[in-house]
């Protein structure tokens, strides 16, 4: 936005672009600056991660193998996060000359000046806040809800937790909200250029988050019906589908390829037969587990009462250090599978078999366990059940849309609500899952809460005549 069109809005605009400035920024920057610190010690996937980072700045080889060498390619992990990371490793000038001992296994502790890795990051959540902010302007043509959306991304709890960690998840939000922000426009101008894009930002978004190959076809469809219902652009609208899935695979085919040469298998990941077995098992959870599992995968009180009134014995099998329970059961199973089974690529495909043809033998049972693994999925550590009131305006919004022919909205939400029926159907349900998609629904939420306040208005309106 210019100076001159700034200068040109009526003043709620400006009072509310000034206060962004002069309050929003330098509250942002200074919150974020107290509160970075170094990572001294990497854990979890953290681990993988940077050193898939170093392998590709040392050696241009993707692995995460801590080595004095040449490490062995690998595709245990998606490879976008750990290229960002590289990126910032090759080009950050405090980074220069800074001790790499860590990467290669000879030392414990990661230099302090990798801090700066995390610097990078809270200018990503400033690009999905303001991301964010733009399209629920755009929707709501309100400069009030625009600022809320800006407000609640830069400092939500979750992405918060994220900038402080180096996991993929904050990245993948940001390449997600690049997406969602340049799909939305490419919806409503009918612009067959943004769907490419839409497209090449798709793939990267699967590079983080392997599951989002399933939802591409979601995305292409909806575009795809929206051109057929539409008769404005219908012609760019099919084309933009085209372009859209053609975009996509130009950033995923070379990573499948890759994958295909070196293991004999095309594929982006290699994590998706643990976490199928791993639901497998949950769907044989007791029927007093099952009952116990919506207050044990609730944040905060109702899972605080349930522990204080109700025997453990009752969900021990969601217990996860448990003996017995759905994940030491699949971690017994992996091991006695991983003895018989030669490389990595090999075992997942294994896993996955096994998983699958346990599903499909009982798939009324799958169907009943996705309704708590579907909620426990929807939680969040800080706001815990109230974020079942903003999924609910999230879908609000996307049937009133729906309703109105509001198409673009509906295309533009389509994919994360793809996404949470994915998370249900197929995997354990972690809110990990979801977490990433927190950008698009509040901004179904608060479309929706637009949405909700002025049918109300409306309908007032007509009572009153």
């Amino acid at each position: 936005m210019s100076f001159k069109t700034m200068l040109g809005m009526p003043w709620s605009g400006r009072r509310h672009m000034l206060f962004a400035l002069l309050v929003f920024l330098p509250l942002f920057f200074g919150i974020y600056a107290v509160k970075i610190a170094p990572t001294h010690r990497p854990t979890g996937d953290a681990r993988y991660y940077l050193a898939g980072a170093y392998n590709i700045l040392e050696h241009g080889t993707f692995s995460s193998q801590r080595v004095d060498g040449e490490p062995t390619p690998e595709a245990h992990r998606p490879p976008a996060y750990s290229w960002f990371l590289a990126q910032g490793m090759r080009f950050i000038p405090a980074l220069e000359g800074a001790d790499h001992s860590w990467f290669t296994g000879q030392a414990d502790t990661l230099a302090p000046e990798f801090v700066w890795l995390k610097y990078m990051q809270v200018l990503l959540l400033l690009g999905i806040a303001m991301l964010v902010a733009q399209v629920v302007f755009d929707l709501t043509g309100r400069f009030s809800y625009a600022q809320w959306a800006l407000w609640i991304m830069a400092f939500h709890p979750v992405l918060h937790r994220y900038v402080q960690r180096f996991y993929s998840e904050l990245f993948g939000t940001f390449m997600i909200t690049c997406f969602s922000t340049v799909f939305y426009y490419a919806l409503k101008k009918r612009n067959v250029l943004l769907f490419g894009l839409a497209g090449l930002l798709l793939g990267a978004v699967t590079l983080v988050f392997p599951q989002w190959k399933y939802i591409m076809p979601v995305a292409v469809v909806s575009v795809a019906l929206f051109g057929l219902l539409e008769k404005n652009g219908r012609k760019r609208l099919l084309v933009g589908a085209v372009l859209l899935l053609v975009g996509f695979q130009c950033v995923v085919l070379p990573w499948k390829t890759r994958n295909e040469n070196l293991f004999d298998r095309e594929y982006i990941s290699g994590r998706g037969g643990s976490i199928l077995l791993l639901r497998a098992y949950y769907d044989q959870m007791p029927a007093d587990a099952y009952a116990s599992s919506f207050l044990y995968w609730t944040y905060g009180l109702p899972k605080y009462l349930l522990k204080t009134f109700v025997d453990e014995e009752h969900y021990s099998y969601l217990v996860r250090d448990n003996d017995g329970s759905a994940i030491d059961l699949t971690r017994r199973e992996k091991e006695r599978l991983a003895q018989s089974v030669a490389d990595d690529a090999a075992f997942d495909k294994t896993l996955m078999s096994v998983a699958l043809k346990r599903i499909l033998e009982h798939p009324v049972r799958h169907l009943l366990v996705s309704i708590p693994i579907g909620y426990r999925s929807l939680q969040d550590p800080t706001f815990s059940v109230f974020n079942l009131v903003v999924f609910f305006y999230f879908v609000y919004a996307f049937f009133s849309c729906l309703r109105g022919r509001e198409y673009v909205v509906c295309c533009l939400l389509a994919p994360a609500a793809a996404l949470v029926c994915f998370n249900a159907l197929v995997t354990h349900g972690l809110p990990r899952y979801t977490w990433q998609l927190v950008p698009i629904v509040w901004t179904g939420a608060l479309y929706g809460w637009f949405r909700w306040r002025h049918s109300g208005a409306r309908r007032k309106t007509n009572h009153a005549h």
